[in-house]
């Protein structure tokens, strides 16, 4: 399943129809454990949009604690 498929699923999570808002929110729930990364900022718990950050923070570079600073290698 692509993102914009997933998008468009989730969409349905405030619609009138029960059938369609249990389904919606049971594939958010299932991707936040999954791929949280096709979810919308909205739709992820906070947790894990920290530890995304953090988690492309650690891949973009390097990073060392220094007097209290965090400071790039090489820089």
């Amino acid at each position: 399943m692509d993102a914009t498929l997933l998008q468009d699923l989730t969409e349905y999570k405030s619609h009138h129809d029960k059938g369609f808002m249990f389904v919606s929110r049971s594939l958010i729930t299932v991707f936040r454990e999954v791929n949280p990364e096709l979810l919308k900022r909205k739709d992820r718990r906070k947790a894990v949009s920290i530890s995304l950050k953090d988690l492309r923070n650690r891949t973009a570079g390097s990073v060392q604690e220094r007097d209290g600073r965090r400071c790039r290698d090489g820089g």
